[in-house]
């Protein structure tokens, strides 16, 4: 017998009706997180902008100063790879134990459980606004200016919230079944983050290695918003048409095995 606070849906389409229906729980849970995150801390919201800063500080004195990496306006070529992997990681981290964290409200209200995801995919979205922010503010100060190419970073941005939760779907059933989930999957992101070319530069990868190297989403992704933010240039395509492709799928697996999954949820909590 199914749980009356996770009910199965006859179809899709009727559970995302439902979703819509209880939106305002989105809104309720994304505005307590909002609000307590740096409540009683003399910075309060600033941390905002100066957690990134001070994550970009320590990469580029690493980089250029430990290492030696000369590229110009690398600051800027650095940020635009940490504001992408911030979004990412954060929703796949959160997640991975959005539907675990919540306790009795599991058990106590009748709700999509599927918002608990996309509520962490906004608060993702909400952090990266800041960091948006202070990368336009870089460009201001390095003079260099937006082209009609900018227009292409909204699909860039949606194919990040469809990878966004994709994964957080995914990961949060996978996080109900293994409660040690959460801990295999933060040095495995870090390791991802690594082996991404977001604190260096494709070419920088030996020549008979890159077109494997290439295969990674992320690798498209990081190369796609430095043409369009830094260079002004078109996404490439090449590389970006894999990272759509790996974005899609991501969502299309998550949503059905979450909707398949959902409710099972309290027996197994």
């Amino acid at each position: 017998m199914l749980s009356d606070v996770n009910k199965k849906f006859s179809s899709p389409f009727l559970y995302l009706r439902e979703m819509w229906r209880y939106r305002q729980i989105v809104l309720m849970l994304f505005r307590n997180r909002v609000l307590s995150a740096h409540k009683g801390k003399y910075l309060g919201n600033l941390w905002y902008f100066l957690d990134p800063l001070f994550q970009l500080l320590v990469w580029v004195f690493i980089f250029q100063f430990v290492f030696r990496i000369r590229r110009e306006n690398y600051p800027i070529f650095l940020f635009c790879g940490i504001t992408c992997w911030s979004f990412l990681g954060n929703s796949w981290r959160e997640g991975c134990s959005c539907v675990t964290g919540m306790g009795n409200f599991m058990f106590e209200v009748n709700f999509p459980k599927m918002l608990l995801v996309v509520n962490v995919v906004f608060i993702s979205l909400y952090y990266i606004a800041f960091q948006i922010f202070i990368l336009f503010f870089m460009l201001y100060v390095a003079k260099i200016g937006l082209t009609v190419n900018i227009l292409y970073l909204p699909l860039v941005i949606s194919v990040m919230v469809l990878m966004g939760l994709g994964g957080g779907m995914l990961f949060a059933v996978i996080g109900i079944f293994i409660r040690d989930f959460p801990n295999i999957l933060k040095p495995a992101l870090r390791l991802w983050w690594f082996l991404s070319p977001a604190l260096y530069s494709i070419e920088r990868i030996p020549l008979k290695y890159r077109d494997i190297f290439k295969l990674n989403p992320l690798c498209g992704l990081f190369q796609t918003v430095r043409n369009i933010v830094l260079y002004g240039k078109s996404p490439t395509w090449d590389t970006f048409f894999i990272t759509v492709i790996f974005g899609i799928a991501l969502f299309a697996i998550g949503f059905s095995i979450f909707y398949k999954i959902e409710p099972d949820f309290t027996k197994n909590i």
